[in-house]
């Protein structure tokens, strides 16, 4: 199935790769508080990243119904490391002595970043604080780790993995996460790969669900979570929203008509290249420009301008072999929908 694409997750992280540009937009073209636009910050900042963890773990639920061999897991493993830790640790490079430049002319923002030991370089580049971000590549690298154990659990069966959804996210967000320490600067992978295992967990039981129950499978628990977190406070509430939030949204992606899905679609499959790419365009060209604008305008502005710049930005690094850091393997045909690669089986055989 590995020529198969299902477009349910491309779209789902199509809007979820916007999210994130405007997470960073809202921070540099600093965006008031007041009046709609906590409700705004709150759907972006919420479903952004848990989005794309509860894509991969869909996928890995649709892909692999059966445990793989230990070889098989390897080779997964392998893979995962070449498509998610290579360009973690070249962009975080690059952004760390971006950084320190800019820090050394007094045009930096935010806290200083010091690297005066090997020590102090590891933890700069592991906690992304001069890494624009790109926490969510090892994070996701240490869910991978997990799962294919874990899912082990979970496959063949709706309840089970309900059941170890529920059993994760309530067991982290709600007892085990608000005792560890937060760190000072930046954001942990080990930490935020914990949280991501939660919203994987959710992805394989929506991927156990039968396809026509997909759209009530996500609607039916969104609604009796947004209730709970009502009902309760805390992290047991945010857990609740946060959740329900991501759902809705899935929810959306699955429901969305094909014409309407075209866009996001396309955005979904080239998610690394604008995830890696599109904080140099936000911090030194749209953002001085967006920032003249009201908000309003701003905002979209300067996600729509970064998403741009970094697609065409991409495209000139492309020509130069650079292509790799984004693409797990170049010179590929672009993956068959299922639609289609069912449509071939049935030729086949027919022959």
């Amino acid at each position: 199935m590995k020529h198969v694409r299902f477009p349910e997750p491309d779209r789902l992280r199509g809007v979820a790769i916007l999210f994130v540009v405007a997470i960073h937009a809202f921070s540099y073209l600093r965006i008031p508080t007041g009046g709609a636009w906590p409700a705004v910050w709150f759907v972006v900042h919420q479903t952004a990243v848990p989005a794309f963890f509860l894509a991969d773990g869909w996928l890995y639920g649709k892909r692999r119904r059966q445990a793989m061999s230990s070889a098989a897991e390897i080779a997964f493993l392998s893979a995962s490391a070449r498509r998610l830790l290579a360009p973690w640790l070249v962009f975080s490079l690059v952004y760390l002595a971006l950084r320190l430049v800019t820090q050394a002319l007094g045009v930096a923002g935010g806290a200083p970043v010091q690297v005066n030991s090997a020590g102090a370089l590891v933890m700069a580049i592991w906690h992304g604080a001069a890494a624009e971000g790109l926490y969510f590549l090892p994070a996701l690298m240490i869910v991978r780790l997990v799962t294919p154990r874990l899912h082990r659990l979970a496959a063949g069966s709706p309840i089970r993995a309900t059941g170890l959804a529920i059993l994760l996210m309530v067991g982290w967000r709600v007892f085990l996460e608000p005792r560890l320490p937060v760190p000072a600067v930046g954001v942990d992978p080990l930490l935020a790969g914990a949280t991501g295992l939660c919203f994987a967990a959710v992805g394989w039981a929506l991927a156990e669900a039968p396809a026509r129950f997909s759209l009530p499978a996500a609607i039916v628990p969104a609604v009796l979570l947004a209730a709970a977190g009502v009902a309760t406070e805390g992290r047991a509430a945010a857990m609740g929203f946060q959740t329900s939030a991501v759902l809705v949204l899935w929810a959306l992606a699955v429901a969305m008509p094909a014409r309407l899905a075209q866009p996001p679609e396309w955005l979904g499959r080239r998610t690394m290249e604008i995830y890696l790419l599109h904080a140099p365009f936000l911090i030194k060209v749209v953002c001085v420009a967006a920032a003249l604008l009201p908000p309003a305008l701003g905002l979209p502005v300067a996600v729509a301008g970064s998403t741009a710049g970094a697609l065409a930005l991409a495209a000139g690094l492309d020509r130069f072999g650079l292509g790799w850091l984004w693409d797990a393997s170049p010179g590929r045909a672009p993956a068959r929908s299922e639609a289609a690669a069912a449509k071939a089986v049935g030729r086949s055989a027919a022959s």
